[in-house]
């Protein structure tokens, strides 16, 4: 009788704070691998984007002390802008918890117009041309570091690679944008969790950026898991 109260308090004291144990360490494991899930989880997003594109341009331009002061056309280098808005659409796939790859697809809805002085004849026969400068597209191919600011949102930067594409319509041939068409590309963001799982965002992204051309942009989204 004795033997067997002994051997059921035994028992008691033995495994009760094994069970205790037992099951933190099963809930800290289902948290950190629901955690895990969602840090390696595959994403989509999708937003309203605006950019300006900052170009630098040749065309012929009247010189009056040309061909020894009878006049004639030499080429002239400006510095053009037109804006442009879209829709933009994101894909990603976290790496690890803190990083992942980032791609960004846009597709324009608007361009602008432009002008400059490019007489084909003397002055003041032709003084000025307008061009219609329509927004295509952009894109980039992005790394993603990220970091928590409070328990719902997070700020993130992005490099790689990316790409603008305007196509200029004008009236004069000479007309010629030096931009390139891709190169460096670079941003930041800031993102909030609204419901489990779906993001809204807002972020700046230069798709490029060189001396002879660059584009700038500012795109508010929603993104959510997809897996």
């Amino acid at each position: 009788m004795v033997r067997d109260s002994l051997i059921r308090i035994f028992h008691l004291k033995t495994f009760a704070p094994l069970k205790v144990i037992t099951s933190t360490l099963l809930a800290s494991a289902l948290t950190m691998a629901s955690m895990s899930a969602a840090a390696y989880s595959g994403y989509i997003g999708g937003g309203i984007h605006m950019g300006k594109h900052k170009f630098n341009a040749t065309y012929d331009n009247w010189n009056d002390n040309a061909n020894g002061g009878s006049g004639g056309y030499d080429s002239k280098k400006d510095n053009f802008s037109a804006s442009g808005s879209g829709i933009i659409l994101k894909l990603g796939q976290y790496i690890v918890p803190n990083l992942a790859i980032e791609a960004h697809f846009v597709g324009g809805l608007s361009g602008d117009s432009i002008s400059w002085s490019d007489p084909l004849n003397p002055p003041p026969n032709k003084t000025s041309y307008n061009s219609d400068i329509d927004f295509k597209s952009a894109w980039g191919l992005f790394a993603k570091p990220m970091g928590f600011i409070s328990d719902t949102g997070k700020v993130y930067g992005l490099l790689g690679y990316g790409g603008v594409d305007f196509d200029i319509d004008t009236d004069d041939s000479s007309f010629k944008s030096k931009s390139p068409s891709s190169g460096i590309a670079y941003g930041l963001g800031f993102e909030s969790e609204v419901e489990y799982g779906v993001f809204l965002g807002a972020e700046y992204v230069s798709y490029l950026d060189h001396a002879d051309g660059s584009y700038d942009s500012f795109s508010v989204f929603l993104s959510m898991y997809i897996w």
